[in-house]
């Protein structure tokens, strides 16, 4: 299990991605829309796909 860090935006939301090497499948969780780019060249670089985003914020 592999996990990325990011703060994003005005107020630095914390963004984390948790990948799994063996299955190659990946959780995004409390994006923002700034992380956009970021996110799926991560995902790119690992070749993980996306399966789930989990938001904890309103």
């Amino acid at each position: 299990m592999e996990v990325l860090h990011r703060a994003v935006g005005p107020i630095a939301t914390n963004l984390y991605v948790l990948g799994d090497e063996a299955s190659r499948e990946a959780i995004a969780i409390d994006t923002a829309t700034p992380c956009v780019g970021w996110l799926t060249e991560r995902l790119a670089e690992r070749g993980w796909t996306l399966k789930l985003i989990v938001s904890s914020h309103w």
